[in-house]
């Protein structure tokens, strides 16, 4: 792959130039990224298949929106920038290696970053809501969550329902999805994450109130 992705560092150059970020070291990691996708994605074989060269060339018509969040006004730390990167590189490892995507608890094992640092990075790198956002259909009321109670259910809870906590309050620095699309996420019926988050909420709930008696 390395090899594949260096002989298409000309036209890698070219689309990063092409849109003005030839100073900008994150849109060119995200470049040679973007680029390193398209190569696993390209299939030669498909009838009417474009060149392997042209095809990464649309790949990274992306790179427009890559170099304008790199433009915003929040700009992330170069720091932040790397972790990510490798964060990410550490992920697609995982799925390959598992054919499923991490929880944060794995990725952390997997990367070597603690959980608070790719915490920091996530939310340096992407809006994320409070502890409210974790309802339910039929815990409306369970939203004064604390933290520390989050934390001891999420150690404790199978892979499934790390990632309900994740995708649902953003836990770790995850990105938070709609119910629905959790539900597709995780090969979940309506009913069964609906009932899997009231358990949750219900474990939260109990563990908040025993820490409060603390």
């Amino acid at each position: 792959m390395a090899q594949v992705v260096k002989s298409l560092q000309p036209h890698i150059d070219y689309s990063v130039h092409s849109i003005g970020a030839g100073g900008d070291p994150y849109v060119k990691t995200m470049a040679n990224v973007i680029a390193a996708q398209a190569v696993k994605k390209y299939n030669p074989d498909m009838p009417g298949a474009a060149g392997l060269h042209t095809f990464v060339k649309s790949e990274l018509q992306q790179l427009t929106r890559v170099a304008r969040r790199s433009r915003s006004v929040l700009q992330v730390p170069e720091r932040s920038q790397l972790d990510a990167f490798a964060l990410a590189k550490s992920r697609r490892s995982f799925e390959d290696a598992h054919g499923r995507e991490p929880d944060m608890g794995e990725l952390a094992d997997h990367s070597g970053f603690s959980l608070k640092r790719i915490e920091k990075v996530m939310q340096q790198t992407r809006p994320t809501p409070g502890e409210a956002a974790f309802e339910t259909d039929h815990e409306k009321d369970a939203t004064d969550f604390t933290p520390e109670a989050i934390d001891y259910v999420y150690h404790d809870a199978d892979h499934v329902d790390r990632k309900i906590l994740e995708h649902k309050i953003g836990h770790n620095g995850a990105e938070v999805l709609p119910p629905h699309a959790v539900a597709q996420k995780l090969g979940l019926t309506p009913s069964q994450l609906s009932r899997r988050s009231a358990r949750l909420s219900l474990k939260i709930n109990e563990l908040e109130q025993s820490l409060r008696k603390l």
